[in-house]
C-alpha cells in the first residue's frame, strides 16, 4: 500500500516538474506573459452568457452615443441654417446685381455703337449724295462744253465749205469719203443751205461721182426720216 502511494506521489511530482519546466519554456520563448495570463483569467472569470450580455450592453451604449452625436450635429446644423441661407441669398443677390449691371453696361455700349453707326451712315449718305450731284454737274458741264465746242467747230467748218467754190468743197468731200467719213459729209451737207448743197452736188459729174452723189442724197433722205422719228419719240417721252 505504501509502495502504491509513493508511486502516485512520484508521478504527481514528475508532472508538476514537467509543467513547471513547460511554463518556464513558454516564458523564455515569449509565448506567455502576465497580460496573457490575466486575459485567460478574465476569460474564465465570466460565463459565456455574461460575456454576451456585456457585449450587447456595450453595443447598445455605443449606438446610443452615436445617435446622441448625430442629434447634436443636426441641432447645430439647424441652429446655423438661417445664417447660412441668408449668406447664400446675399451672395446670389450680389451675383444677380453684378450680372444686371454688366447687362446694362453691355446694352448701353450697344446703343452707343448703333447711334454712332447711324450717324456714320447718315453722314456717308449725305456725302455720297453731294458727291453724286457734283459728279453729275461736272459731267453735264463737260458734255455741254463738248457739245458747244463741237457745234461751234462744226458750224465754223460748214461756213468755210459754204464760202469756198463748190468745186473745192466737192474735192474736200471726196477726200472725206475716201477716208471712210461719208456720214460726216452727209452732216455737212445737211447743215449747209439747200442752194450751197445743190451747187456742191452738181459738181459730181462723172459716172462714179454721180454714184457718190446719189449715195449722199439717199443718206440725206434717211437721215431726215431718222431725225424726224427721233424728235417725235423725244416729244412723246416729254409728254408722258
Amino acid at each position: 500500500m505504501k509502495l502504491i502511494w509513493n508511486v502516485i506521489v512520484g508521478f504527481i511530482l514528475i508532472n508538476l516538474l514537467a509543467a513547471a519546466v513547460f511554463v518556464a519554456w513558454l516564458y523564455s520563448d515569449g509565448r506567455i506573459s502576465k497580460e496573457r495570463i490575466d486575459q485567460v483569467v478574465d476569460t474564465f472569470r465570466l460565463t459565456i452568457a455574461e460575456e454576451q450580455a456585456q457585449a450587447a450592453e456595450a453595443d447598445k451604449l455605443a449606438e446610443q452615443t452615436q445617435k446622441q452625436l448625430e442629434q447634436q450635429a443636426r441641432l447645430e446644423s439647424t441652429a446655423q441654417g438661417p445664417v447660412t441661407l441668408r449668406q447664400r441669398l446675399d451672395r446670389e443677390q450680389q451675383t444677380d446685381e453684378m450680372a444686371l449691371a454688366k447687362l446694362q453696361l453691355h446694352n448701353e455700349q450697344n446703343k452707343a455703337l448703333r447711334d454712332e453707326m447711324a450717324r456714320f451712315q447718315a453722314d456717308y449718305n449725305k456725302r455720297a449724295a453731294t458727291l453724286e450731284a457734283e459728279r453729275a454737274a461736272f459731267e453735264k458741264w463737260v458734255q455741254d462744253y463738248a457739245d458747244q465746242t463741237r457745234d461751234e467747230n462744226f458750224l465754223q467748218v460748214v461756213g468755210l465749205y459754204e464760202k469756198q467754190p463748190p468745186k473745192l468743197t466737192k474735192q474736200a468731200f471726196q477726200t472725206l469719203i475716201q477716208n471712210g467719213q461719208e456720214d460726216q459729209v452727209v452732216e455737212y451737207l445737211a447743215a449747209m443751205s439747200s442752194r450751197k448743197a445743190s451747187s456742191v452736188l452738181s459738181e459730181f459729174k462723172t459716172p462714179a461721182e454721180v454714184m457718190q452723189a446719189a449715195s449722199l442724197l439717199e443718206k440725206l433722205r434717211t437721215r431726215g426720216e431718222y431725225t424726224m422719228d427721233q424728235q417725235n419719240t423725244t416729244t412723246e417721252d416729254q409728254s408722258s
